[in-house]
């Protein structure tokens, strides 16, 4: 799979016959295309998943969000709203901060003053 990456085949006819090839060298050459195919197919889903709209793929490429302190509860939070429909689909964290998802909305805060930019990673 690395090979078929760096090669920049991946996804390509081509890639799935160096594939072939190679699985064909394999004690189990049928089995082995099949692990193959099912990474392959794993991989693609995840780098073209559609993201939550407030999100980036690259951090380089990231919205900054601010915290607004608010009085009723008395921490500091933002709440953002995925317009995509797939927050569900993901995992948020941010180191020091709490997070509550509710359907299509996040809701990041805190109790404490941070003047310093935090990266929130999605999985």
């Amino acid at each position: 799979m690395v090979w078929v990456i760096v090669a920049d085949i991946f996804g390509t006819g081509s890639g799935d016959s160096a594939a072939r090839k190679l699985c064909n060298t394999a004690p189990s050459p049928d089995s082995s295309y099949s692990y193959y195919e099912r990474l392959r197919d794993n991989i693609s889903s995840s780098y073209n998943a559609t993201l939550p709209s407030f999100a980036s793929r690259r951090t380089s490429e990231a919205p900054t969000y601010e915290l607004k302190w608010n009085e009723g509860s008395q921490r500091f939070e933002t709440t953002l709203s995925d317009s995509n429909g797939v927050l569900s689909d993901f995992d948020f964290g941010i180191s020091g901060y709490s997070v509550d998802k509710n359907g299509n909305s996040i809701t990041i805060s805190s109790t404490s003053v941070n003047t310093t930019a935090t990266t929130g990673t999605f999985t």
